[in-house]
């Protein structure tokens, strides 16, 4: 058993530890001011607005049949779950510090699912990346406009004097998500030209090694200090890479989800749960204004936990599972 937990601890790690180098050697670009804000703003236009939803139609259009996975609703729903865990946790902690600490709300409960999980699962599962990247858009179907809405609120002070805003919702990622869905739903998918979605796909490519980029020169821009909110980054790690990825594995362990949906599904749930705070927050706070250098240093603090935590929650299920046999994955 020890030998199981060991071997799976030791390939998520090492696949935890080439995206975190990729990172830190952007991080130091970033500080050296080779890659500038304005690069990380058009690269974050071209995610947002061309690769991520050409890769995100192209996988639905090429890898997603509804009736080989009759129960895909569920993996936008788990998205919605695990936030209500999160934040639902923040609430009960920092419940006599609200709505001044409201910002720790959303570094407890709404996390990076898509810009660090992409290049997560390409490291991790290299034979079987695509059913992982699936799930991953069906997720992000509640994740993106969650982030966008929602984290947008709690963290910045403009956002939250001029409310909730709908608009937020919907991005070109949620659009293509939909768009995607709806086609393949219809059963419309033999009248796109094949020329378009090789076409699209091939952007899309280009879409892991951009988000890195992006993720390196978000957490680059950061100077990092932890003096006089060290209590706040230990309380929100606490609840974010502890309690919410252990209460998932409760979950997918213990209810009849076990019975219904694939040990990879289950999994990929658990490695979203133990995934560490979103960083577009850092762009929010830096377009809308916030307290950039408490919320970017605990940030930092949880992206350098999940080099343990990570590794330590996809061995943990691994003992649970080992027809799965998780000693294979990574590199």
């Amino acid at each position: 058993m020890n030998d199981i937990f060991l071997q799976a601890f030791s390939g998520a790690f090492s696949a935890i530890l080439k995206i975190a180098l990729v990172v830190i050697a952007v991080a130091l670009l970033r500080r050296k001011q080779i890659i500038t804000d304005a690069h990380l703003k058009g690269l974050a236009t071209t995610i947002i607005a061309l690769l991520l939803p050409c890769m995100i139609f192209t996988n639905l259009i090429k890898n997603f049949d509804p009736s080989q996975m009759p129960n895909w609703w569920i993996v936008p729903i788990g998205s919605f779950v695990i936030m209500v865990i999160g934040v639902g946790a923040g609430l009960i902690l920092f419940r006599k510090s609200l709505p001044e600490k409201k910002e720790m709300l959303n570094l407890c409960g709404i996390h990076n699912g898509g810009y660090l999980v992409l290049p997560l699962i390409h490291h991790l599962f290299p034979d079987n990346h695509k059913l992982y990247e699936l799930y991953t858009f069906l997720f992000i179907i509640m994740l993106f406009p969650l982030i966008w809405s929602l984290g947008k609120y709690l963290t910045c002070p403009i956002a939250s004097e001029n409310g909730f805003s709908f608009k937020a919702l919907f991005t070109p990622p949620f659009w293509a998500n939909i768009f995607g869905l709806a086609i393949i739903l219809i059963g419309w998918t033999k009248y796109i030209p094949e020329t378009i979605v090789d076409g699209a796909s091939l952007l899309g490519e280009g879409t892991i090694p951009v988000v890195m980029v992006i993720l390196g020169g978000s957490l680059g821009s950061i100077t990092f200090s932890l003096k006089g909110f060290i209590r706040d980054a230990l309380s929100t790690i606490a609840v974010k890479l502890i309690l919410v990825p252990g209460a998932v594995l409760a979950i997918v362990l213990l209810t009849p989800l076990s019975q219904i949906l694939p040990n990879t599904l289950c999994l990929f749930f658990v490695i979203q749960a133990a995934c560490p705070p979103s960083t577009a927050t850092l762009i929010q706070l830096q377009h809308y204004g916030g307290n950039l250098q408490k919320n970017g240093s605990i940030i930092i603090l949880h992206y350098l936990a999940i080099i343990i935590t990570l590794p330590f929650w996809i061995a943990l299920y691994s003992l649970f599972t080992p027809a799965m046999d998780l000693t294979k994955i990574g590199p």
